[in-house]
C-alpha cells in the first residue's frame, strides 16, 4: 500500500515500478481509477533513447472499472487476466471507487464488506501467484484521534496489506515514510523516512525537509 494526498506521488511510484518491470520484457496489469490514463507520462519517463516504446507498452494491460461493483467484479475475475509473464500489479486507486460508493451507513457497511473481500483476495492471489501487488489509497485528514490522518479503511488496508507507505509533502519536497513491512513472514514497524522531489524524468533524492 502507498497512501498520501492528492498528488503527492502514489501514481509516479506505480508508474516507475511499471516501467521497470516492462523494461525485465515481464507484463504488468495496472488497473486504475483515473478514466484517462496518462501513458504519456510512462512514456516521458522511459529515458533509455534506444528502448522500443510501443513495444514496451504492448506488455502493459490498463483496466479501469466505473465504479464500486465493477471494481468487486474485476477483483474476482483478475486471476483469469494472468499469464505466466505478469510479474506485476498495480491498483490506482483502490479508495476511489469505494469513496464514491458512500452514503449513508447501510452503504458504508457494504463498502466495508466489499472492500475486505477484494483486500483478501488480491492477497491470495499475490501469494498464489508469487506476484506483488502494489495498490495506493488516500489520506483521511487528521481528526481528533489521528491526528497524523491515515488511510483511508485503514482498519480492512492494514489488515491486508504487508508493506505499507505513507508519502507526504511539503512544497515540491516529498517524504516517504515506509510505516510496515515484512520479511521471511515477520512483520517490522520500524519507520524508515526517504525524501525526494518529483521531477520530469521521475524523482530526485533530497536532504529533508526543512
Amino acid at each position: 500500500m502507498i497512501y498520501g494526498t492528492q498528488g503527492v506521488g502514489k501514481t509516479l511510484l506505480c508508474f516507475l515500478a511499471t516501467i521497470r518491470c516492462l523494461k525485465h520484457g515481464f507484463k504488468t496489469i495496472y488497473i486504475s481509477t483515473e478514466r484517462l490514463f496518462a501513458v504519456e507520462r510512462i512514456i516521458q519517463l522511459i529515458k533509455d533513447s534506444d528502448v522500443n516504446i510501443k513495444g514496451l507498452l504492448e506488455n502493459l494491460i490498463v483496466i479501469t472499472p466505473n465504479n464500486f461493483d465493477e471494481q468487486t467484479l474485476l477483483i474476482k475475475k483478475l486471476e483469469f487476466f494472468i499469464s505466466p509473464n505478469v510479474r506485476l500489479i498495480v491498483f490506482d486507486n483502490i479508495t476511489d471507487e469505494y469513496l464514491n460508493s458512500l452514503t449513508d451507513k447501510k452503504t458504508t457497511i457494504l463498502a466495508n464488506k466489499a472492500l475486505n473481500e477484494q483486500m483478501a483476495m488480491l492477497k491470495y492471489i499475490s501469494k498464489k501467484k508469487n506476484i506483488p501487488i502494489i495498490v495506493t489509497g488516500h489520506l483521511i485528514e487528521s481528526s481528533a484521534i489521528n491526528k497524523k490522518g491515515d488511510v483511508v479503511a485503514s482498519k480492512v488496508i492494514r489488515y491486508w496489506c504487508d508493506n505499507i507507505i505513507r508519502l507526504e509533502k511539503k512544497g515540491e519536497k516529498r517524504m516517504l515514510m515506509l510505516e510496515k513491512f515484512c520479511k521471511n513472514n515477520v512483520e517490522y514497524k520500524k519507520e524508515v523516512m526517504i525524501y525526494f522531489r518529483i521531477t520530469t524524468g521521475g524523482i530526485v533524492y533530497d536532504t529533508g525537509f526543512n
